[in-house]
């Protein structure tokens, strides 16, 4: 693995930076002396803790003035803001769409306003929908089959025209299923750590679903990387393993990490999520490797068993 690019000193602001990834990133960006700058949540949601040395605001991703204010100066924006659930999105498609999509026009003109070189662009996997190779490179067409992520793609295609029209230097990245310590209880492996803390059984959604799983320390990894790496003005690179597994696998890995037997169950799906369902997504993620030097370094046993011990602790 290629040294990460010396950051120290330089200006990032960072929007979700209260969120699953977001805290992950600035812990990491801090830890390395970089000047941090971040919009945490919206005012409606609770107030997340950052670390002291980040200036931080709360505020609408849309608010234009609020977030220019913070990053004027910034040497780079990192755009991780808005809500990353594949099954809410078909119950609040406007807000995914106004979050994703508003909000990514918004900090891509405080871009152009204060003349920020360098966008990185937290996009995901999803943009790609059912795809038709056993891994999927960049090059594959986007097949968004919900709103989070036509909403994502929405937002990439936005992307990609300021780079074209301003020169704003512009990194995509795609990360695949994220995973670790700050993930939501109601992910699918939060879902089953949180079931099996007492109880024998797990129920899922679909228990046959191949996803290629990131630890978020991993991914964190590959947005610093992104922000100082020389690259060309728009590249577009996939943030995982290229190992696929299973929901059932995972599932029953956490069983044997907690030293018990568990019963898999399966609940009813809703018609939309059923005639959508996404049986395998697994990256290609060798682009990465020879831009970044970065691959996923956390073997899903050593992810896991460290996101229990998150969970359990809490």
């Amino acid at each position: 693995m290629a040294l990460l690019p010396p950051i120290r000193g330089r200006r990032l602001f960072v929007t979700g930076g209260g969120g699953f990834i977001g805290s992950a990133l600035i812990q990491r960006l801090v830890t390395r002396g970089a000047d941090v700058r971040a919009l945490t949540t919206p005012p409606w949601e609770s107030p997340r803790r950052v670390p002291r040395q980040v200036r931080s605001v709360r505020c609408d991703v849309t608010n234009l003035s609020a977030i220019g204010a913070l990053a004027r100066d910034a040497d780079a924006l990192v755009h991780l803001a808005g809500p990353a659930s594949v099954t809410a999105s078909f119950g609040s498609s406007r807000h995914y769409v106004r979050t994703h999509v508003l909000g990514t026009a918004t900090v891509l003109e405080v871009c152009r306003r204060y003349g920020i070189k360098r966008i990185v662009y937290i996009s995901s996997a999803e943009v790609y929908g059912r795809p038709r190779t056993p891994r999927v490179a960049e090059g594959a067409a986007l097949r968004p089959i919900s709103p989070y992520a036509a909403a994502k793609a929405g937002a990439e295609k936005l992307v990609e025209a300021f780079s074209s029209a301003f020169g704003l230097e512009s990194v995509i990245l795609r990360p695949f299923a994220i995973y670790g310590p700050g993930l939501s209880s109601r992910s699918m492996i939060g879902t089953v750590i949180r079931q099996t803390r007492r109880g024998h059984s797990a129920v899922l959604r679909d228990l046959r679903p191949v996803r290629d799983f990131c630890h978020v320390a991993d991914v964190a990894d590959a947005i610093v990387r992104a922000c100082t790496a020389p690259l060309p003005r728009l590249t577009i690179l996939n943030v995982g393993s290229g190992r696929g597994t299973s929901v059932a696998q995972v599932a029953r890995r956490i069983a044997r990490l907690r030293r018990r037997r568990i019963l898999l169950r399966v609940r009813s799906t809703p018609p939309e999520l059923a005639r959508d369902a996404v049986d395998r997504l697994v990256a290609d993620p060798r682009r990465a490797g020879r831009l970044l030097g970065w691959r996923a370094r956390t073997p899903l046993g050593t992810g896991l068993r460290e996101t229990i011990r998150w969970m359990d602790a809490r």
